[in-house]
């Protein structure tokens, strides 16, 4: 039998009291605990909208500015805080930021970024952490934007932003690029093969807008090479020039009209010695021209001009090519209408000339080569990888055909200045 003792009953009761308080304050703890972190979560993603917002915003007020790639970068830079660099990697050097070029090393992570849709790090050789990511649009890798460091895990969505607005930008000069070269080509065309009427009159006022000009001299330029050494060289215009000189591809080659005063920038460039060295690029280019009208005519001659340079046995170190360059010969016929000149070949070489049409020879070819070498029948079966012996029969064939004397005296004098101009505008 237990009887009541009202002090050790009010202990209990204390003691119950005490525990359930502190149950209670516990379960009140861990709701606001969790109440704090909800708010913390909820105030990180509000921050983590708040950087975008602002991300978007400086993103698209950079879209705005006149050197939009620069803008970008330093709009990306300033939201990582770290150093970045953009890659328009549908042009090898942009104009806007030439330090931003792609090695062989990097353009795999670009690759591996592309193919996995998000940044990829890379530990170099001095142990820094480079931080890639590829630009697509469409599944089209257009770009690439290179941090110097690791993203923090916040900062993500700030590359995510800056990779997409990027990507649009490009997207869009891509676009407006094509669209340019496509007008480009379009205008060189209408010259080079002009309408039976002639060059109207929107032609006209749209090479003056490039500095061609009847009233102004300019020049034909005709490059070729490897794809890397044109490439270089259309490059090279773009940072000298950008889209204020008039050039196109036509075919595998670069055709570009040219302003006498930006001809000089370009001749003392290519002049220097050993310019030919890489990729084997030719430059030819006519004489100083005054009017439209005789340009296909020396487009022509340009492209003969090629030809030639191409042939010789020891060319040149300059990537330069004109008519100056063949002496005397090249200084006539810079001086002279080609059309007569073409009849004074035609009227004296022709028999030769149509021998070597029917029969597909190359008569005069070897006549060429037989004044050119000094009338020395060892060193042009030496230079055209023939026996001697094929030598001497074509050049009695020749004989046959324009005369027993045609290597002496002034009809050798003739023959030679006519087959030297019949081999650049024949």
């Amino acid at each position: 039998m237990s009887f009541y003792t009202p002090g050790k009953e009010d202990a209990m009761a204390r003691e119950y009291g005490e525990a359930e308080a502190s149950a209670v304050a516990m379960s009140y703890a861990a709701e606001l605990r969790e109440m704090r972190a909800k708010a913390a979560s909820t105030e990180k993603e509000l921050s983590r909208y708040r950087r975008m917002l602002e991300a978007d915003t400086a993103l698209h007020e950079a879209l705005a500015a006149t050197s939009v790639l620069t803008a970008l970068r330093d709009c990306i830079a300033e939201m990582l805080g770290l150093n970045v660099k953009i890659v328009d990697l549908k042009v090898r050097h942009d104009v806007r930021d030439p330090s931003a070029t792609l090695d062989s090393a990097t353009r795999p992570l670009v690759a591996l970024s592309a193919q996995q849709n998000e940044p990829v790090e890379h530990l170099r050789e001095d142990q820094a952490v480079l931080t890639v990511m590829a630009v697509q649009r469409e599944a089209t890798v257009l770009g690439a934007i290179l941090v110097e460091g690791r993203i923090a895990l916040e900062a993500e969505p700030a590359l995510d932003r800056g990779a997409r607005i990027l990507g649009i930008h490009l997207a869009t000069r891509e676009r407006e690029r094509s669209d340019f070269e496509r007008r480009r080509s379009e205008l060189i065309s209408q010259v080079l093969a002009p309408a039976p009427t002639g060059l109207a009159r929107t032609t006209i006022d749209r090479l003056r807008d490039y500095g061609v000009a009847e009233s102004q001299p300019f020049r034909i330029l005709v490059a070729e090479g490897n794809e890397a050494s044109r490439r270089d060289f259309e490059h090279r215009l773009e940072l000298d020039f950008g889209a204020g000189l008039l050039r196109t591809k036509v075919g595998e080659q670069m055709v570009a009209f040219v302003p006498e005063h930006a001809f000089a920038r370009i001749r003392e460039q290519l002049e220097a010695q050993g310019s030919r060295l890489h990729g084997k690029l030719l430059v030819g280019h006519s004489p100083k021209l005054h009017m439209l009208d005789i340009v296909p005519e020396e487009y022509a001659l340009v492209q003969r001009l090629l030809q030639a340079a191409q042939a010789q046995s020891a060319p040149s170190q300059s990537a330069l090519v004109s008519l100056e360059g063949y002496g005397a010969i090249g200084a006539f016929l810079t001086k002279v209408t080609i059309e007569p000149t073409k009849r004074a070949i035609q009227d004296t070489l022709g028999p030769l000339l149509e021998y070597d049409r029917l029969h597909r020879a190359d008569l005069a070819e070897t006549a060429y080569e037989y004044f050119d070498l000094g009338r020395s029948v060892s060193k042009v079966a030496t230079r055209m990888l023939i026996h001697e012996n094929t030598v001497r029969q074509r050049l009695e064939r020749v004989a046959s055909l324009l005369g027993v004397g045609w290597a002496h005296g002034q009809a050798g004098l003739d023959h030679h200045i006519l087959l030297a101009a019949n081999r650049l505008i024949g």
